[in-house]
């Protein structure tokens, strides 16, 4: 099958999840619940609420809707994913994080084993739009209470995380923290469902993706510091913090799960074109001290096509969009209330 077909795919299954609930899906939970902290991980007979912390991806929530529902196996994705055990991954799913699925796989990148990817995880090539990237849409983790007034309830583009009832570090048994089915729909899209990315495609990386500055065009990784969280970092020139590495180490978490909502592992946003050569494939932003408790992030989408990428739009369409795209046309088409004419 290919690529385009597959994101054909993937859109139809936005569509019959819509039917089915009058939502999108989310991507991930505000709050999730997961197995105690500091105690055996596989011991889920009292689960504790977790505020900001990664849960199933939309991807992950549309294996129903996709023929995949023997996959989902009736999984409760309010559970999260990963990061809060003494290993790196909650065993809840460790039935299904090593499946690999075909349809979420795009034919021209390249057959990735389970040994080229951290932690077992099966990977994937489909992300999900959070949007342009620039401002507060660049967060993608605020501790609670937020340190900055900034924070925003939702990011500009088609998914985000739900925001759904909890408390952090409250026992389920007090608190109601459901699998939430998303909060929002179609009718979000006011720029139109034709002109809204919903999905696009990266490149899984493995340990012959890191590349040198200026050429690494695919799932390398470039970390900006701060020791002043009121700089924000909102819109940094990554074009020419790039150019200033000598080397771009590669960062083996990009694609690394279809399951996990992890910005890293699932979604992409359009502060950089497709493609483009000459910044990195994943800028992150780290904050000192890290009690600032925000995290930016900057992914662009990429693939082994000629010269650009798939995108499905909010209407089920997939169209190839060039590499050499205008930037201000690209991110126009990642938001979904702009208001610009695409």
């Amino acid at each position: 099958m290919s690529c385009a077909n597959n994101e054909k795919q993937w859109g139809l299954a936005v569509h019959n999840h819509h039917d089915a609930f009058n939502t999108i899906p989310p991507h991930g939970l505000r709050f999730g619940t997961g197995p105690e902290k500091n105690s055996n991980p596989a011991n889920l007979s009292a689960p504790e609420v977790y505020e900001n912390k990664d849960t199933a991806s939309a991807l992950a929530r549309l294996l129903p809707f996709i023929e995949a529902a023997n996959v989902a196996m009736g999984k409760d994705f309010s559970q999260i994913t990963t990061g809060h055990f003494k290993s790196s991954a909650n065993p809840y799913y460790d039935d299904i994080k090593a499946v690999k699925l075909a349809c979420i796989l795009c034919p021209s990148s390249g057959d990735y084993s389970l040994n080229s990817i951290q932690g077992g995880w099966a990977p994937g090539n489909y992300v999900v739009c959070v949007g342009s990237g620039t401002g507060v849409n660049s967060i993608f983790r605020a501790t609670s209470p937020a340190t900055s007034a900034d924070v925003p309830t939702k990011l500009d583009g088609v998914f985000y995380r739900a925001s759904n009832s909890g408390s952090e570090g409250a026992v389920s048994a007090g608190h109601t923290c459901e699998n939430s089915n998303g909060d929002h729909g179609f009718e979000s899209m006011t720029d139109g469902t034709s002109n809204t990315m919903m999905l696009s495609e990266a490149l899984a990386v493995n340990q012959s993706l890191g590349g040198q500055a200026p050429n690494a065009i695919v799932c390398s990784r470039l970390t900006l510091n701060t020791d002043d969280p009121a700089t924000d970092m909102a819109d940094p020139d990554l074009v020419a913090a790039t150019a200033a590495a000598s080397t771009i180490a590669g960062k083996q978490n990009r694609c690394e799960s279809w399951l996990s909502s992890r910005w890293d592992h699932s979604v992409y946003n359009a502060y950089l074109t497709p493609n483009q050569k000459n910044a990195c494939g994943y800028a992150s932003v780290n904050f000192t001290p890290a009690t600032s408790g925000i995290a930016r992030g900057f992914l662009k989408a990429t693939s082994q096509h000629v010269s650009g990428v798939n995108v499905c739009n909010g209407d089920g369409s997939v169209r190839y969009i060039n590499d050499n795209i205008t930037l201000g046309i690209w991110r126009a088409m990642s938001t979904s209330s702009g208001g610009e004419a695409n």
